[in-house]
């Protein structure tokens, strides 16, 4: 297996990598819902758990008031922070401090 370095000097292979950033998509359908031109519920659950994956991965843009483009510009280059609250890592935390302080 193939071994990522990053420029914090923190080895760790691929597989690890992907199971940190790995995000599953939820979608359910009703027992009486209508399906949507012949497709089938599986069809419906997974074209939501589709969407619920990507409201996850991708930042949420507000539209701004009124179609001002600058406006839009701004708002499109802004980031909504899920976590306005979060307190900064500090630069000499480490995996041990980490490790600590969630499983000590």
């Amino acid at each position: 297996m193939s071994q990522v370095t990053a420029e914090y000097n923190v080895t760790i292979n691929f597989q690890d990598a992907k199971l940190e950033v790995a995000r599953v998509g939820t979608g359910i359908v009703n027992p009486g819902e209508y399906d949507k031109n012949g497709r089938s519920p599986q069809w419906t659950a997974n074209l939501r758990a589709e969407r619920d994956l990507l409201r996850q991965l991708v930042p949420v843009l507000y539209p701004a008031a009124n179609g001002d483009p600058a406006a839009v510009m701004e708002t499109a280059t802004t980031v909504h922070d899920p976590h306005p609250n979060r307190l900064p890592i500090p630069d000499d935390y480490s995996i041990e401090d980490a490790n600590a302080d969630f499983f000590d």
